[in-house]
């Protein structure tokens, strides 16, 4: 008959995922010399795992023919090694090794181990110690034990580890995906949260679990800190929290076994970020917009005065704190050996190469132009130790481009028509076009490299003197037409064909809607927004602001005839599309009966809601000079927005309103 434990231990071993690579060296521990002790130190954040990897070593022992002693208690160390120490070849494996005086980093544990048990077991031992902290110098310092100590650390499961992890659990579809997203590859929360709601209960059994207890307040605003922030520094603590002593909670930061240490400061765990954000977005909303316009406002600052090999980095720092808004289209990867160069004449055939096979012969034939014709406004990707591009930029900055760059490429002649149409540069200013940004491994998908082009825009953005237009070329249908719709990156001025691909040309005014501008409208739209996950997943949204409005107002107007690209508008806010539309068709009702706005409305009837293939037929369909066009045009969009955004807001009636 089967015990209950066993059953247990069945269902613990079927349930093992991934660490195929700290299983091979145990499974080498054992079958090498039977006559060469080990000492492995298991060490990682809480949930990552050590337990269950104990577990599997003991089965692995086992089934060696090995006598095997399992413990939970560090205080049972020297009954267990008085019973082993007769043994051929035993194996003893200690959780929880550092849960024991926890006031002294469990150092006195690890002295008597090193210095009083564990000499006294055979020389064919192996010995397998858990816990949360890496192992203290001591042990490597010292030649005696070094030679047969091995360190293993454990890090979050692999992406196909958490699929395999998630094949046992059953899990489908966006119960899946949501699953995945929320567990952050920690062994204990997706395991949890496969079997439970995503919520409040979720998020603070893995802060318990993994981050335990927070000795004061000011300790829970320097981890708050180190969740917003890509980077943590003793700097960034005292810029944010300016009241508190920031070289104590850096150091207390740094002592965390769920922080880990990188070239630009401390970061903690995906899991702990992730659910830290969580819970202090839900648990004090305002201390959450305080603490993002903190560390915003100093990493703004030193992206600003950042010298330029710093910049990019810098950059980053400001993107990652709208991550919330941003997660979709950059992946922050930390292990990807990417670096941007200077255009070479001799990247020109790898980079040729990756645009035909990406964007097309057509496409090829433009980049081709601009490689040769402004080099200088080309920048490629490596990685290290690679001379071959995996990646290129083209972003030209133009004054009044030539003939030849017009009629080469059509994009940029679509960007300068509306550059004069518009508001055309004064004196001293120029216009840049992101005309490409590929990746030859995830064509027009987030990526490393793709991460660097749109970091690199966004800092010549910031820093560029006499920036008026920036313009972006990217496919018309799929991943990045969502991605910069979503960001506020600009407005679709222009639809193009090139070598048979479909290609979208997006516009901002940088004038009108500065750096500074743009940052306020993205804080606003994402700190406006909770999500709630799974399970009665719900979603809470703020009245949008006057500039989000003013920019969903103009992208129902565009897409006027097409209802299935109206159905996620930001102000339907559950209402049918039916219902904006009334509203529109009411409000344009009302200006045209005024004798003052009725030539505006005609104007924006005209345009969007006839369905005129160009504002210059437009214009001509209403017999006016193209530039009277254009204030009319502008007159009436202004118009329309003031009375149905006093409708949305006050719920003013229209005929009222004007």
């Amino acid at each position: 008959m089967t015990t209950f434990a066993e059953h247990v231990q069945t269902v613990r071993a079927e349930s093992f995922a991934g660490r195929a690579a700290e299983m091979r060296l145990f499974r080498t521990v054992l079958t090498r010399d039977p006559a060469l002790p080990a000492v492995l130190h298991v060490h990682g954040p809480g949930g990552i795992g050590k337990t269950a990897l104990l577990h599997r070593y003991a089965s692995v022992a086992r089934a060696a023919g090995r006598p095997v002693t399992l413990l939970d208690n560090p205080e049972d160390v020297p009954v267990a090694v008085a019973a082993a120490s007769d043994a051929t070849g035993p194996v003893l494996l200690i959780d929880a090794v550092d849960a024991v005086d926890a006031t002294d980093r469990g150092d006195s544990v690890w002295r008597r181990l090193r210095d009083t048990h564990l000499p006294r077991l055979p020389a064919g031992a192996v010995v397998v110690v858990a816990g949360r902290r890496p192992p203290d110098a001591d042990w490597l310092s010292d030649p005696g034990w070094s030679r047969i100590f091995h360190a293993v650390a454990l890090a979050p499961l692999a992406p196909a580890e958490v699929e395999s992890l998630l094949d046992m659990h059953g899990l489908t579809g966006e119960r899946r995906t949501a699953v995945a997203d929320l567990g952050c590859g920690n062994p204990f929360a997706l395991n949890l949260a496969a079997r439970m709601p995503a919520g409040r209960d979720l998020t603070r059994a893995v802060l318990a679990r993994v981050v335990g207890d927070i000795p004061s307040a000011a300790h829970r605003r320097a981890l708050d800190v180190c969740a917003h922030a890509y980077d943590t520094t003793e700097e960034l603590l005292r810029a944010a929290i300016p009241d508190a002593d920031a070289t104590a909670l850096f150091d207390w930061l740094c002592d965390r076994p769920f922080i880990h240490s990188g070239d630009d400061g401390l970061y903690p765990a995906e899991v702990v970020r992730r659910a830290l954000g969580d819970e202090l977005r839900w648990r004090d909303p305002d201390t959450y917009r305080a603490t993002h316009a903190a560390v915003k406002a100093h990493l703004l600052h030193r992206a600003r005065t950042a010298s330029d090999d710093r910049l990019l980095a810098a950059i980053r720092d400001v993107t990652f704190t709208q991550r919330l808004l941003m997660s979709r289209s950059f992946v922050f990867d930390r292990g990807h050996d990417l670096r941007e160069h200077p255009y070479r004449a001799s990247d020109r055939e790898a980079v040729l190469a990756i645009a035909r096979a990406t964007e097309g012969s057509g496409s090829a034939a433009v980049a081709a132009f601009w490689l040769d014709h402004r080099p200088d406004a080309v920048t490629v990707y490596r990685a290290a130790g690679d001379e071959s591009p995996t990646a290129f930029l083209i972003r030209p900055r133009l004054t009044t481009p030539t003939a030849a760059e017009l009629s080469a490429d059509p994009a940029v002649a679509a960007a300068w028509r509306h550059v004069q149409h518009t508001t055309p540069l004064r004196p001293g200013e120029h216009f840049a076009v992101m005309r490409f940004a590929v990746d030859a491994r995830q064509p027009w998908r987030p990526s490393a490299s793709m991460d660097l082009m749109q970091i690199r825009c966004a800092a010549e953005m910031i820093r560029a003197r006499n920036l008026a237009w920036h313009f972006i070329v990217a496919p018309t249908s799929g991943f990045w037409a969502e991605a910069f719709t979503a960001h506020g990156s600009g407005t679709e001025i222009a639809a193009l064909t090139i070598g048979g691909r479909d290609l979208t040309v997006y516009a901002a005014d940088w004038r009108v809607r500065t750096s500074d501008d743009w940052h306020s409208w993205t804080d606003d739209r994402m700190l406006s927004r909770r999500t709630v996950d799974d399970a009665g997943r719900e979603q809470l949204v703020a009245r949008p602001t006057r500039l989000e409005f003013d920019t969903a107002l103009r992208d129902v107007l565009r897409h006027w005839r097409r209802p299935d690209l109206l159905a996620d508008s930001p102000l339907l806010r559950g209402r049918p599309v039916a219902v904006i539309k009334e509203n529109v068709e009411g409000a344009l009702g009302v200006l045209a009966g005024d004798p003052r706005h009725h030539k505006f409305s005609r104007a924006v009837r005209a345009t969007y809601l006839i369905g005129v293939p160009t504002q210059e037929a437009a214009a001509e369909r209403l017999g006016l000079p193209f530039s009277t066009y254009r204030r009319h045009l502008g007159r009436g969009l202004s118009a329309l927005a003031d009375i149905l955004w006093k409708q949305e807001m006050y719920g003013v009636d229209p005929a009222g309103a004007s």
